[in-house]
């Protein structure tokens, strides 16, 4: 698997190893050209985005284009910029994703402490590395 395309709104992929220029890779069907050499782990644009446009990631914008980006361009610090400059207080209010369980009465095999808590035994962390997928993982913890 060379790429992933977290969301089917997003305007980028993921590379997922390193892509040489002029590569081409099928995704929806259109095979796109890498325009430069992509590193694993950055973003490559499959539509074209103009300036001042959000650059959509995980079905949300993470930023906006300070310039036009073609089909195959990379899309990293150099044409990109945060939409959060001059914001002081920031919340994320956008649900990402509908719980299908979220009517039924579920039940898990815990124990109650004596304060009246629940635990568990085994833990799992959800741990953002970065801030753009906070929304996420609320999503997930709930």
């Amino acid at each position: 698997m060379e790429f992933i395309r977290i969301n089917e709104s997003d305007n980028v992929i993921i590379a997922l190893q390193d892509l040489p220029d002029g590569h081409t890779i099928t995704i929806d069907g259109k095979g796109i050209q890498v325009k430069g050499e992509i590193k694993r782990g950055h973003k490559i644009a499959v539509k074209p985005i103009e300036q001042n446009e959000d650059i959509i990631k995980y079905g949300s914008p993470i930023g906006h284009a300070t310039q036009p980006i073609h089909v195959g361009e990379h899309v990293h610090t150099h044409n990109i910029k945060t939409n959060l400059d001059g914001v002081l207080n920031y919340e994320f209010d956008q649900k990402l994703v509908e719980n299908p369980y979220e009517k039924e009465e579920l039940t898990f095999e815990g124990y109650r402490r004596k304060n009246g808590a629940v635990g568990i035994r085994n833990e799992l962390w959800i741990v953002p590395t970065v801030g753009c997928v906070n929304g996420v993982a609320e999503t997930i913890i709930k």
